[in-house]
């Protein structure tokens, strides 16, 4: 294992060093992310233990969700309620489906990322003044990036919109007084769409980053850090990466990568969260960032990770 110790950083060009993996050779990537700590490790990957390579093979994430009993119960009192109609719980779940297998996101990570978010509520916050809405609780960064930046991520995510609708919808904004337009957030099929698209750009940045650098890692565990990255930026992931590097040595980073009681661990931990938001945020925002993003992927991976890989604790410690 030869991934190196230093701090992370955004200096180093990334053809400074010859990248080697052990079974293939990989291409290197020109990606720019100005607003991301860059990260220059080893040009050798560590060789992937059994247990990582086996992590591979078997999916992290449930085939049925919400996976957690807690999740469970409140999706049941939310039909009961008529909080959510079985006919946009089937529109929602068709269009995640689709977009799902199209970007190739785990099933049960989209959708408890939507349930984290709004309760799966198409429509929430539509009449308030607040600065994220609707079903994946977009921002106006969110609108931002889907309107005029998707030529930085992968050209699946323009080919998904045409694919969905038959021609370009954007710009997509929150339009309230037009909620089953194409282009309205408020739009279920809108909405769905986009968010994948948002989470599979996080996605996207991440990987890169890493395979630039041929830095193996579990493809779920990603998508976790996905996760945590669609609620407070890429950035927030990286630093979190620099600081276990920093601190806790290169086999504790590979382990994050690699293996899910390691990264739950890790993601449990408020000091650590709270020490790396600080170095993105001030310090009255950094603990209470920290604070929202540990119950965020605590949340999402108690219902989306299969029973199989969750201790008793975390299918009935959720915090709904």
């Amino acid at each position: 294992m030869n991934v190196p110790s230093k701090k992370l950083s955004n200096s180093e060009a990334a053809d400074k060093w010859p990248f080697l993996l052990p079974f293939m050779t990989v291409m290197l990537i020109s990606f720019s992310l100005t607003a991301l700590i860059w990260i220059a490790l080893s040009p050798r990957t560590p060789t992937p233990s059994s247990e990582a390579i086996s992590s591979k093979k078997t999916s992290l994430f449930a085939s049925n969700y919400p996976a957690n009993g807690t999740f469970q119960r409140e999706l049941v009192q939310l039909k009961n309620r008529k909080d959510l109609k079985e006919s946009d719980e089937l529109e929602i779940q068709k269009y995640l489906l689709a977009s799902a297998d199209y970007l190739e996101i785990p099933p049960a990570l989209a959708w408890c990322l939507l349930f984290q978010e709004s309760r799966l509520n198409h429509l929430e916050g539509i009449e308030l003044d607040k600065p994220s809405s609707g079903l994946g609780q977009f921002s106006r960064f969110s609108f931002f990036e889907i309107n005029s930046q998707l030529d930085r991520f992968s050209p699946n995510a323009l080919n998904l919109i045409y694919l969905s609708f038959g021609r370009d919808i954007r710009p997509i904004a929150a339009k309230s007084k037009d909620t089953v337009s194409s282009s309205s957030y408020f739009s279920i099929p809108t909405a769905v769409t986009s968010s994948t698209i948002y989470l599979h750009n996080r996605y996207f940045q991440l990987s890169k980053i890493l395979e630039k650098r041929a830095i193996d890692y579990n493809p779920d565990i990603l998508w976790l850090f996905a996760a945590m990255a669609y609620n407070k930026g890429s950035r927030s992931v990286i630093a979190l990466w620099n600081l276990v590097l920093k601190k806790q040595g290169q086999e504790s980073f590979y382990k994050l990568l690699h293996d899910y009681d390691y990264f739950n661990a890790t993601v449990n931990d408020p000091l650590l969260l709270t020490k790396s938001i600080s170095k993105i945020w001030e310090d009255k925002k950094s603990k209470p960032y920290a604070a929202e993003l540990g119950a965020h992927i605590k949340n999402i991976s108690a219902c989306s990770v299969s029973p199989l890989f969750q201790t008793t604790r975390s299918l009935t410690g959720a915090e709904p």
